[in-house]
């Protein structure tokens, strides 16, 4: 888990669930520039409308990254339009 996967298998954003339940409602969502900066301070953030909890970002040796909780592995991130500008980012706790 401590290098990032080759970039032949390039991590895209996970798959939209339907709706958020109702307990992820309650968390404080942040734009996509806010979970940069959070992602900056060392956070990992998430979005609520990602299918899998597990997956998440980071910050690693200065890439973005998501991390697979199916492979356990970490993945250079393309970034969707989607991501960019929704507000349903959250910092995964």
């Amino acid at each position: 888990m401590d290098e990032v996967a080759s970039t032949t298998n390039v991590g895209t954003s996970p798959v939209p669930r339907t709706s958020p339940t109702v307990v992820e409602v309650k968390k404080i969502t942040m734009t996509f520039a806010q979970a940069l900066d959070a992602l900056v301070d060392g956070k990992k953030v998430r979005r609520l409308d990602w299918e899998d909890e597990g997956f998440y970002l980071e910050l690693f040796k200065e890439e973005l990254i998501v991390y697979r909780p199916d492979d356990k592995q970490r993945h250079p991130l393309i970034v969707s339009l989607g991501d960019i500008t929704r507000e349903d980012w959250v910092i995964k706790t």
